[in-house]
């Protein structure tokens, strides 16, 4: 079965799905007619805003003082009385479009194909400091707009998702594995997965998979 992505615009967990910012998600059925260009269009707006926000930029900012000082080997709270113009001088920049990041959907282990695999938890886009140091940052849904969660160290999973090549990743966060969802089915994208699928598997031997090792521990809320 072709892998389809199930549209979830409306429910505030939206991913980018093209390079004209269609936000999708990954599913087991054929998906509905795309809405408007526009309506990805503005999703699309208000995630940039939140990226490029004066918020964003100071908290990329702050991140990549604390990595210097870590670094250093100093504590993150050293030198406060000079971190305000360290961290101006990062002048941070966003580099590309948010992109999604997804991961393992628990009702996809518990109740098969039917639902996606992968569910949406943040959408991730690159911020880059004036001296070349590289992160990511997380944006969330909160009503009309985004905004800023956290700020990921490098640009791991930015790269994952690239090397999908147009095609839907998912994270299995328990063994930090990356795949890709093509043609119905899941295919590795780094020596964990590898370990887990080989070359790669069904949805539906994928989903028996997860099932195996995950099931009993959702039942008891203790996946994660």
């Amino acid at each position: 079965m072709m892998a389809a992505r199930k549209l979830l615009i409306g429910a505030g967990l939206l991913a980018a799905g093209s390079a004209a910012g269609v936000f999708v998600a990954l599913g087991g059925h054929h998906a509905p007619p795309p809405p408007v260009a526009s309506s990805a269009a503005v999703e699309l707006a208000a995630a940039e805003r939140a990226a490029t926000s004066d918020k964003a930029a100071e908290v990329a900012s702050r991140f990549f003082v604390h990595v210097d000082q870590r670094t250093d080997g100093k504590p993150v709270t050293a030198a406060q009385d000079n971190i305000d113009a360290e961290a101006a001088a990062k002048a941070p920049q966003v580099v590309g479009q948010p992109v999604p990041v997804y991961s393992l959907n628990p009702d996809f282990v518990t109740q098969g194909v039917t639902a996606p695999v992968g569910r949406l938890v943040y959408l991730a886009v690159e911020t880059r400091s004036a001296t070349g140091q590289q992160a990511t940052l997380q944006l969330v849904k909160n009503g009309d707009k985004y905004d800023v969660r956290g700020v990921g160290d490098g640009v791991e999973e930015l790269s994952y998702i690239k090397a999908g090549e147009g095609s839907p990743v998912f994270l299995e966060p328990q063994r930090h594995a990356y795949y890709k969802v093509t043609d119905g089915r899941v295919l590795p994208l780094n020596a964990s997965a590898r370990e887990a699928v080989g070359e790669g598997l069904s949805l539906a031997d994928y989903q028996k998979q997860v099932h195996d090792r995950y099931a009993d521990r959702l039942n008891d809320h203790k996946l994660g």
